[in-house]
């Protein structure tokens, strides 16, 4: 076994005896082997760049999103949100984007998308207190509350991240074939699939939506969660979870 710096998991650590409603994670053998297996294939498939999109966009990458968003979708429309909300054309770019993006980057991708489509507002508002930056206080507040649990629920499951467990049960180093290293923190729920959901029941709050741009949006939030398997840094399993911590209707049993 290769003795490899993984970083140790204690960012933002604590002791927490809550899991705020995001459900236990399946870590029976069978369920773990078949999440790495999607997982690499979105690792792997994250490498491809060419110009023509339906190389961009794989089939069997889609096929893995469209399992993992809880509502029925088309592949079409994965490419078609991903375009319109991101301006990004290709899996590759999606999974680039998550493995260093700003906090705020996301939420900002939303505002200018829900602008663009002319929106309404819920409230009339002048720019200080609405677009300007009343809309990012409203996320910033709500995201600090949303990020709090999930990683509450973190260091309740410790669920070992991906190329850890590899390592530990099969005694592979694989992260010369990652495209990118996890942080230091446990992997169930993903951290970056909170505060993109959470974007979304932001925005949702502050516009009136209508329902093609909602539900762009709420693709958008889910694709770019799973950004994060594109890396080898979070199981499929782990990337929406934290959708169970907003209001959104997707994710309320």
């Amino acid at each position: 076994m290769t003795n490899t710096p993984f970083p140790e998991m204690n960012v933002e650590k604590r002791e927490s005896n809550t899991a705020h409603g995001i459900p236990e994670p399946n870590l029976t053998p069978t369920k773990i082997t078949m999440e790495l297996e999607k997982t690499m294939i979105l690792n792997e498939q994250a490498k491809v760049d060419d110009p023509l999109e339906v190389k961009m966009w794989q089939d069997e990458t889609l096929d893995i999103l469209a399992e993992y968003i809880p509502f029925a979708v088309e592949h079409r429309e994965i490419r078609t949100a991903v375009s319109n909300v991101m301006d990004m054309s290709s899996w590759k770019e999606v999974s680039e984007f998550v493995q260093d993006d700003e906090c705020l980057e996301f939420f900002n991708m939303l505002l200018r998308y829900c602008k663009s489509e002319g929106q309404k507002h819920q409230r009339e508002k002048d720019f200080i207190d609405g677009s300007g930056i009343g809309y990012v206080n409203a996320y910033t507040r709500r995201l600090k509350r949303t990020l709090e649990q999930c990683f509450d629920a973190k260091y309740y499951y410790k669920t070992p991240r991906p190329l850890v467990y590899i390592e530990e049960k099969f005694g592979l180093n694989l992260s010369l074939i990652a495209n990118h290293v996890h942080p230091g923190h446990w992997s169930y729920p993903a951290g970056h699939g909170t505060k993109f959901l959470t974007a979304v029941e932001v925005i949702n709050d502050v516009f009136h939506l209508d329902k093609r741009c909602y539900r762009e949006a709420l693709i958008a939030a889910c694709v770019a969660s799973m950004g994060r398997s594109g890396s080898l840094i979070h199981y499929p399993m782990d990337n929406l979870a934290g959708g169970v911590l907003t209001t959104l209707k997707e994710f309320q049993k």
